[in-house]
Parts: C-alpha cells; structure tokens; sequence
C-alpha cells in the first residue's frame, strides 16, 4: 500500500456514525487530510448492497452487535478491511471473520478499547499474570453498556488467564466483577493481591475523546495487516515498527 496524504487519501466507511462514539469518529476523521470519509451507515439500517455504492478501503465498524456480524464480513469478502469495535463479538463471531478477511485477502482489527491507556494496562496485566497469583478484575461502566461484563474485561481475563497458564497449568481465570453506575464512562480495576504484596492498575476514560488516537491509529494501520488480528496493540507495533523502518 502506497503512503497516504491528501492526494492519495484512505478512504474509509463508518457504520454506526450516528452513535456517541461514530459521530465523534466521523468528526476527527474528517479532520484528517489523509483520510476520507466516503460513507456513513447508521446503528439500525445498513442495506445490502451499502458498500457497492462507494469505493472504500477500510470500515470502521461502531454498530451493533447484530448489525456488525452481517456487515464487517461482507466488507472483508470485498476487499474493504474491517476495524470492529463493538462489543458482544465471540468465538465463533471471530472465526467468521477470520475466513472472510482470507477470501477477500485482506487485514481486519478486533479492537476491545481503542484507548491507548487500555491497551498499556492489558500488556502490564498479562505480564504481571505470568508471575503472580490472586488477579481480580473490577470494571465500571455507565448505565447504558448493555455487555457485562465489557468487552475489554473479558479480552484482559482471557490475556492473563493464557500468561498464568505458562507457568501453571490449573491456574484460575481471574475473577471479574462489573458494575453500572452514573458519572462514571469506563474505568477498569486489575488488582493482584498474594505473597504479602498487592498491586493495583487502575485506568480510567473520563472523556470519549480519549479513544479517538486509537481509532486513528487502527484505520492507518489495518492495512497492512495479513489476516485478522484481535487487539490495538497489534496496530501499535506495526506503526512502531514501519516508523523505525522509515515507511511511514
């Protein structure tokens, strides 16, 4: 893929762009001189034949659950690389998406949390998983998330549960908690409690904008993915590493 600029922008479909998070989306990509937004879907009607109408590179999938299983693998098996960040996806919704991002041999993002913050403190989660015992997950949300618990959460368990496997066979998942409560957006408690010792990694999005760096960072990055990823992380260190190659 060629760098993009002005000239040569990404060209990029947003479904879900009525929605808190797709119309702040919409917003900062139209900031972006190298992106170009050519078409928003909204949460409750995406047609059929939606993406025949514009040509699109990537789809930046903020929908519903329902809507986003039918419309992120059509996008993957017509060659438009889908960035999906909605929550409620399970394994069998990922093995779906998986093979349409190989018949459309194109790159997709399974994003949890496009917070930056987030994707630091799943990393020091897992990390700290493989060495230590008594790992518990706390996480608050408004009112008006459906999931419980978030998508982040259960992607952070299933992080730790796999390092503490390495070292021990019968270790526990970590326990998670979820709790819905007014003037709070998303914050998520991992604490480690065991040998005397008690550590706690405690992050907390305050404003949506947070997220927006993230949203930028996986439509930039998806493709020049192979296949099907799960995690913003993978996006950071493919940015990381084409800038230390002097690609970007």
């Amino acid at each position: 893929m060629t760098g993009l600029s002005a000239s040569n922008p990404l060209r990029v479909a947003v479904a879900g762009s009525r929605g808190r998070m797709g119309s702040m989306a919409v917003e900062t990509i139209n900031a972006e001189s190298d992106l170009k937004l050519v078409l928003e879907l909204t949460r409750q009607s995406v047609p059929a034949d939606a993406l025949d109408r514009e040509e699109v590179d990537v789809l930046l999938d903020l929908s519903l659950a329902a809507t986003s299983r039918t419309i992120a693998p059509l996008a993957a098996r017509r060659g438009i690389a889908p960035v999906v960040g909605v929550s409620g996806w399970n394994a069998d919704d990922l093995a779906c998406l998986r093979e349409a991002c190989r018949e459309g041999r194109v790159g997709g993002l399974v994003v949890p949390n496009f917070s930056l913050g987030a994707v630091q403190q799943m990393r020091a989660a897992e990390e700290l998983a493989a060495i230590l015992d008594g790992s518990t997950i706390h996480e608050i949300h408004h009112p008006a998330k459906q999931d419980m618990p978030s998508g982040t959460a259960l992607n952070t368990a299933e992080r730790m549960h796999r390092a503490a496997l390495q070292r021990d066979p019968a270790a526990a998942r970590p326990e998670i908690t979820s709790e819905r409560t007014e003037g709070v957006l998303a914050r998520q408690v991992v604490t480690f409690e065991s040998g005397g010792e008690r550590i706690v990694l405690d992050h907390e999005v305050r404003d949506r904008a947070a997220y927006m760096p993230g949203v930028l960072l996986a439509l930039r990055s998806v493709r020049h993915l192979a296949e099907l990823q799960v995690g913003l992380e993978v996006a950071l260190d493919s940015s990381l590493a084409r800038a230390r190659e002097g690609l970007v």
